[in-house]
């Protein structure tokens, strides 16, 4: 199953208004918006058979939520996919930019045009991949983060702080060793591992560099207090439980038990890859 949460939502009944045709398309906009994403790859990214979407408005919020009579089926020229996407939620308050949504996806590989092609999507694809929450799960797993690329530090970052007088989150201050990884992975039951850990994880992903989209995209973390990390993508991770089963493919569980900020946060559905595939370096 494929998650996402950015923070935690509230488990109760709110009353909701059906929207009607003449909010279908503003609402699907949004939708398309925060569920493909903002990066490059969503550009080439296209749901193909919206009308079996469904929206509504809590009532006096301005929250969205989504369902879908159907798969969604989704093709990303960008990476060579066709996804059928089993939504199981959707849900994003613009308010508070809080998104979360999980669903069961399928994948099938587009027919290349010819060689050049097939060769810009293997590229894609492994671009996709690299740096992203399940890359690092996976590291997590196998036990080989550094070695991947990825930096792992304790930081002070509390989700529930509140917003800056600017209504900026305030910035944070991180641990000046990087973390132990039996720290916070411990062996479980069934080739499950456990990850578990207090204090938000600050990541930092050493083998690429923040671009220029991802800048402008207002995911972007602030540099953290007094420090000297390397340059990277930066993320930030917090738990909503206390442990979180992870697999050798990269999958968590329970869904939703992570809350991602920053180029974690960024991507989104035009830049997700098949776990059960192993993507290498083109």
């Amino acid at each position: 199953m494929q998650n996402f949460i950015l923070k935690e939502m509230a488990q109760q009944l709110q009353q909701v208004v059906i929207t009607g045709d003449a909010h279908w398309e503003e609402h699907y906009q949004e939708f398309k918006k925060r569920f493909l994403g903002s990066t490059p790859n969503a550009g080439s990214c296209r749901i193909i058979n919206k009308e079996v979407l469904h929206f509504r408005m809590e009532k006096g919020k301005n929250i969205i939520t989504a369902t879908a009579d159907d798969f969604l089926e989704i093709i990303n020229d960008a990476l060579g996919y066709k996804i059928k996407y089993l939504l199981d939620e959707f849900k994003f308050d613009s308010n508070t930019g809080i998104l979360s949504y999980q669903g069961y996806p399928s994948f099938e590989e587009l027919k290349a045009r010819d060689s050049k092609q097939e060769i810009v999507w293997r590229k894609n694809r492994y671009n996709a991949y690299t740096g992203s929450i399940y890359n690092f799960i996976q590291s997590l797993y196998d036990h080989n983060s550094d070695r991947q690329g990825f930096r792992i530090y304790s930081s002070d970052y509390d989700i529930n702080s509140p917003l800056d007088d600017e209504g900026y989150e305030k910035r944070i201050t991180i641990d000046a060793k990087p973390v132990i990884l039996d720290s916070i992975v411990r062996d479980g039951d069934d080739n499950f591992k456990v990850l578990t850990f207090k204090k938000s994880l600050f990541i930092v992903f050493v083998n690429d560099r923040e671009t220029f989209n991802y800048k402008n995209s207002g995911y972007m973390l602030r540099r953290p207090y007094g420090s000297s990390i390397d340059s990277g993508e930066y993320s930030m991770i917090s738990l909503l439980d206390n442990d979180v089963l992870i697999d050798s493919r990269g999958n968590y569980n329970p869904p939703g038990a992570l809350v991602l900020k920053g180029h974690m946060a960024w991507e989104h559905i035009a830049d997700l890859t098949p776990l059960d595939s192993k993507i290498s370096k083109p």
